[in-house]
């Protein structure tokens, strides 16, 4: 499970993942007007600190260990809580599900192919809730009530190479009125005969055309350009700062480069622009 905050002042992620032998932990506040950022990364052996639970009837993970704990919990009212403290990093906050809801159950094809059964992926999207609570890092302390929020919830056995490249943002457009805007594309992993490209405008959902990223995999830091097939998005995304990072333990990899900024151009016929958010190109190897 992933939470993402996007704000004018932060971009803020956190996540809890439990992928085979090992267990990650990461989190991370992007101040914008320096953009400096600050991160830390946690890896285990198998479940070891962690707990990962996505059921209807409890859907909660969680790290406690020696650097301190993660939680990002749903309450039986549907809120969803996202509660951080390592190191000179805290987050409180929390917020409520849109009334869309993207849900997907994908085939992995490659999966067999690299002698595994047939993959299959479940994931669920939530994008532009509105948030309430507060983040601090060192002695900079920042509201958070005037941002938006996405989750994203994710479980299966996946191809031994997993590739994507993802495109998440939530929040109004620059000037500070009109809709309240979430996106959630991707290519390259979910996007076979159906695909998790959605947008939500107010919290209505609307599924989009499968999506093409045009960008500088040599150089990610230069503006990106993000469209679907059916027209419905047509966006620039000009990063501010980077996350990076080239992991390997045993047989398993991860080779990520997630810029953070912003997205601008036009959703379901609208124009928008400013909107905070954030992009990745990921390579794994499970």
């Amino acid at each position: 499970r992933f939470s993402g905050i996007f704000g004018k002042e932060v971009i803020i992620g956190a996540t809890v993942v439990r992928a085979g032998i090992v267990s990650n932990i990461f989190g991370y506040i992007f101040e914008r007007s320096t953009s400096r950022l600050n991160d830390f990364a946690i890896t285990l052996p198998g479940g070891l600190d962690t707990s990962v639970q996505l059921r209807p009837e409890r859907e909660h993970v969680s790290y406690r260990g020696i650097r301190g704990d993660v939680d990002i919990l749903t309450t039986a009212d549907g809120k969803i809580h996202l509660s951080l403290h390592i190191g000179e990093i805290t987050i409180e906050a929390s917020y409520a599900p849109p009334a869309g809801q993207l849900v997907l159950v994908s085939r992995v094809p490659n999966a067999r192919a690299q002698g595994k059964k047939e993959g299959v992926n479940i994931t669920r999207k939530l994008a532009g809730m509105e948030v309430r609570g507060k983040a601090q890092v060192g002695n900079r302390t920042y509201s958070l009530d005037e941002c938006f929020s996405i989750v994203d919830d994710t479980h299966g056995l996946l191809g031994r190479e997993t590739r994507w490249r993802w495109a998440s943002a939530a929040g109004r457009s620059a000037h500070g009125t009109g809709p309240v805007w979430g996106i959630n594309l991707v290519a390259g992993h979910n996007d076979y005969e159906y695909s998790e490209n959605g947008i939500w405008k107010d919290g209505e959902l609307f599924y989009v055309g499968h999506t093409s990223f045009d960008f500088d995999s040599d150089n990610p830091l230069r503006p990106w350009h993000i469209h679907t097939d059916d027209g419905a998005v047509d966006l620039t995304f000009t990063p501010e700062g980077i996350r990076a990072g080239d992991v390997g333990i045993s047989a398993l990899s991860s080779c990520y480069r997630a810029p953070l900024g912003s997205y601008s151009g036009t959703l379901l016929g609208e124009e928008v622009q400013g909107i905070p958010g954030m992009a990745e190109n990921h390579i794994a190897h499970w």
